[in-house]
């Protein structure tokens, strides 16, 4: 490990409405609770795609 910072590019996603709201809830409730959330699918689904975003909006 160098120590470097590798920027991540923006994480793009059209659609998927009511995944990013429960993301978006999931995060807000881990900032004063505790909370946990399944993400399941078939391969090429975009469950990396929204875990991504979801690390984004952090």
């Amino acid at each position: 490990m160098t120590g470097e910072t590798i920027p991540c590019p923006a994480v793009r996603m059209h659609g998927r409405s009511t995944q990013r709201r429960a993301v978006g809830a999931l995060l807000d409730r881990l900032r004063t609770h505790g909370a946990g959330l399944v993400v399941s699918g078939e391969p090429g689904a975009g469950r990396t795609t929204l875990l991504s975003w979801g690390a984004r909006a952090l």
